[in-house]
């Protein structure tokens, strides 16, 4: 996950397993690259999944899966990375590492994809899941697969708002065949 450098209000989604933790048992930490364990903090009970942020506070989103909003120094300027973690109440640790980089603007993103350029993938799911994952980390936006013939990729601005890039795909059969001996 990338947040950028001194970013405020962050939640973050845990799987911690078991839908019956009381969220007021949970603790969390974070440790910023270099630097000692924060302080503990004890969560307290967010009203609800659409709560607005406040530091300390969880909220059991359902399946075991715990929304943690974190305080802002987790995230200031001046390191890569934050591990953040939570603790429940079997002591059982969570941990997510959280880069701290610079988002970039959808004119970078769009400067980015402009020179991409279709192309023929052979083995077309695998190919084609291996091209979405790349084009996920490299843009850091919404990437959507239109797969009717010809199959496109359209790439979205971080708010999923923009259209910057429509890339129509050619698909051929593969080729090469495994004959058994």
């Amino acid at each position: 996950m990338r947040v950028a450098p001194g970013s405020v209000d962050v939640s973050l989604y845990f799987n911690l397993g078991s839908p019956s933790l009381d969220v007021t048992a949970l603790d969390t930490y974070y440790i910023r690259s270099g630097r000692a364990i924060s302080a503990k903090t004890d969560c307290t009970a967010l009203a609800a999944a659409d709560s607005p942020h406040s530091d300390g506070k969880a909220y059991h989103c359902g399946l075991g899966i715990y929304r943690v909003d974190f305080e802002d120094a987790a995230f200031a300027a001046g390191v890569p990375w934050v591990q953040c973690i939570v603790v429940d109440e079997n002591s059982e640790a969570s941990v997510i590492e959280v880069e701290l980089a610079s988002l970039p603007t959808a004119s970078e993103v769009a400067l980015a994809v402009a020179t991409v350029e279709p192309k023929t993938l052979g083995n077309f799911p695998d190919s084609l899941g291996w091209l979405l994952y790349c084009l996920h980390q490299a843009v850091n936006g919404y990437v959507v697969v239109d797969r009717d013939s010809p199959p496109t990729i359209k790439i979205y601005s971080n708010n999923g708002q923009t259209l910057l890039k429509t890339i129509t795909l050619t698909v051929e059969p593969l080729t090469d065949t495994y004959t058994p001996s």
